[in-house]
């Protein structure tokens, strides 16, 4: 295990001190408790967690992200069985709150020298491929605007040329019947 700073002020983090504080409570013991040996915690009941205790001391109803906090202070899932969900910390136990301030948030300061430098190298090749992704994103959009101008046009032009069919129609129906009166009258059609 690596050797960790000691925070300066020698106080634990809220977040810890309330999942420590609320572990401590008769009220919710039928939802969430300390393991009968107090080297552990289990969340008997998720949804009851969810919709009575973190609004109350989290002001959230996100389970996904309490255990998300959770790993950060490097807790550790015992036990998956069902509805119940076990958790752990050498330094998180019953009856020793002191023992918090030993708690760390997991950080990159924390990895050795050459592993920070591996992710380091690994992430730049992605960060450029987003990068490229995201110019070729705009460049996609533009054309789509292009495009969708153009379709636009287009349908005006439509819309116009229907116009100018009916309207053709319509004096083809009127000289058509213009032809007709005259042929049955006998008089004389001019052409001109």
């Amino acid at each position: 295990m690596m050797n960790r700073k000691r925070s300066k002020s020698a106080r634990p983090t809220s977040f810890l001190s309330k999942t420590f504080d609320l572990l401590s409570l008769d009220e919710f013991q039928d939802i969430v408790c300390w393991s009968d040996d107090g080297k552990s915690f289990t969340i008997k009941n998720q949804g009851e967690f969810m919709n009575q205790v973190l609004p109350i001391y989290f002001k959230h109803k996100n389970l996904a992200s309490f255990i998300r906090q959770l790993n950060m202070y490097d807790f550790h899932k015992v036990r998956d069985s069902g509805d119940k969900q076990i958790f752990s910390h050498p330094c998180f136990v019953k009856g020793n709150k002191s023992l918090l301030v030993e708690i760390h948030r997991k950080t990159s300061e924390f990895f050795p020298p050459p592993v920070a430098r591996i992710i380091q190298q690994a992430s730049e090749p992605l960060l450029q491929k987003c990068q490229m992704l995201e110019a070729k994103q705009v460049e996609m959009q533009n054309a789509l605007d292009t495009l969708d101008k153009k379709y636009k046009e287009t349908c005006e032009m439509n819309q116009t040329l229907v116009v100018e069919l009916l309207n053709a129609r319509e004096r083809e129906e009127r000289l058509s019947q213009m032809i007709f009166s005259a042929s049955l009258y006998g008089a004389p059609f001019n052409m001109i």
